[in-house]
């Protein structure tokens, strides 16, 4: 039976499929992450254009037939021509990108993520990026996710974290983990931690040039443990940022 769709969705990912298809990744508005079949959308840029752009915001229709969807019209409501002018808003789209991908799944909604994202990517379309916004996005996609990241001093232990971790606490005191959890936690110097806090709070809206490297480096190694995987781009964009 042949089902008929069209949702506005973001474009995740492209791959060739043999000498003149695509298989385009998308993440719908409701938070639906699927895979369609664009047909020639390699050989002919008149059939889709640069609607098929990694970042696109689209209007897409596809057809489900079974287990295969495959791509049947598509419009462009957002381009993402210019991010690609600026290598650190080039590559923080790549990055933004990445962890959708790595982050949605298919048959799993997540309507917050698509809206983070999307959000994201408006900023960036508008000329408005900065790392600050990049780490405010990056704590908020984890609260999407379930982890809602604390940064600020520990009540518990009347002092300042100095360890992260993926626990319901965020950031916590290492000497609070149990020891099969601490192999799961990176010490950083409090003072980062702190900083991240100030500006997750709105105490503090530029991050000192020398301390973006290290700051990313802690998100870093959080999407590692998410993921199970180290980021391809994080390594550019801490270049690019820093």
């Amino acid at each position: 039976m042949e089902e008929r769709q069209t949702q506005i969705a973001l474009v995740l990912h492209t791959v060739r499929w043999r000498e003149s298809d695509l298989i385009v990744d998308l993440l719908t508005e409701e938070g639906d992450r699927l895979s369609v079949l664009a047909r020639h959308a390699k050989s002919s840029r008149r059939r889709f254009g640069a609607a098929l752009e990694l970042g696109t915001r689209i209007r897409a229709t596809w057809v489900s037939r079974g287990e295969r969807s495959t791509l049947t019209e598509c419009s462009v409501l957002r381009p993402v021509f210019a991010l690609s002018q600026s290598l650190d808003q080039f590559y923080s789209l790549n990055f933004v990108l990445e962890i959708a991908r790595l982050t949605t799944h298919e048959g799993l909604k997540a309507p917050q993520s698509f809206r983070l994202i999307d959000q994201f990517i408006e900023v960036a379309s508008q000329g408005a990026l900065s790392f600050e916004r990049l780490v405010l996005w990056q704590i908020a996609m984890f609260e999407a996710l379930g982890y809602a990241l604390r940064f600020d001093r520990d009540s518990e232990l009347a002092g300042s974290p100095d360890a992260v971790a993926l626990l319901s606490g965020g950031a916590v005191g290492s000497q609070n983990l149990a020891p099969e959890l601490r192999m799961q936690v990176k010490r950083v110097p409090p003072s980062l931690l702190l900083q991240i806090a100030a500006l997750q709070n709105g105490r503090l809206q530029r991050l000192p040039l020398e301390h973006r490297v290290p700051i990313q480096q802690i998100f870093d190694h959080l999407w590692g443990e998410l993921t199970g995987r180290a980021l391809k781009t994080s390594g550019i964009l801490a270049q690019l940022w820093g």
